[in-house]
C-alpha cells in the first residue's frame, strides 16, 4: 500500500499527467490514507473486518465496517463538503509543517506503533519485539526528510 501510494502522489506532482490520471491517482491516494486508519483492517476478529459483525447505529442495521466507513461520518454531518470544510479550518500551519516531516513509511509506521500501543500488553510487546518500535510513553517521531 505504500509503494502504491508513493506511485499515485508522484502523478499528482507530475506536470505533464493528463487530468484523468491524476483524478485516478487521487482517488487512490484518499482511499489508501482512509485505509490506514482504518483500525478493522488490521484486525482478525473472525468477522472480515467488521463485515460480518451486525450491528444497529442510527436506528439502521448494518454492519461495523460501513458503520465506520461510512455511518459515522453521515452521523457527524449530512453534507460531506460541510464537514470537509469545517475540518480543514482547523489546520494550523504548525499542523501543515509537521505532517510534511518524514515519509509514507514513518507516517504508516506511527499509525501502526499508536494501534498496537493501545492493545493489550501481551500483542504489544509482541510488535514491539519485531518492529523494535520504541515502548509505550517514550517518544515517537517520524524521521525527518533529509
Amino acid at each position: 500500500m505504500i509503494a502504491k501510494t508513493e506511485q499515485f502522489l508522484a502523478v499528482l506532482k507530475d506536470p505533464s499527467a493528463d487530468k484523468n490520471a491524476k483524478a485516478r491517482a487521487l482517488k487512490f491516494v484518499i482511499h489508501f490514507v482512509a485505509d490506514l486508519h482504518q483500525p478493522l483492517h488490521d484486525e482478525d476478529n473472525g468477522d472480515n473486518g467488521g463485515n460480518t459483525r451486525h450491528v444497529i447505529f442510527d436506528a439502521h442495521p448494518d454492519n461495523l465496517h460501513c458503520v465506520w466507513d461510512t455511518g459515522l461520518l453521515q452521523h457527524i454531518s449530512r453534507n460531506p463538503a460541510t464537514l470537509a470544510a469545517e475540518l480543514e479550518s482547523r489546520i494550523t500551519p504548525r499542523d501543515e509543517a509537521e505532517w510534511q516531516k518524514g515519509s509514507i513509511d514513518d507516517w504508516a509506521g506511527r499509525i501502526a506503533f499508536q494501534t498496537i500501543a493501545s492493545r493489550g500488553d501481551a500483542r504489544r510487546s509482541r510488535f514491539q519485539n519485531k518492529a523494535k518500535m520504541p515502548k509505550p510513553g517514550s517518544s515517537l517521531r517520524p524521521a525527518t526528510a533529509s
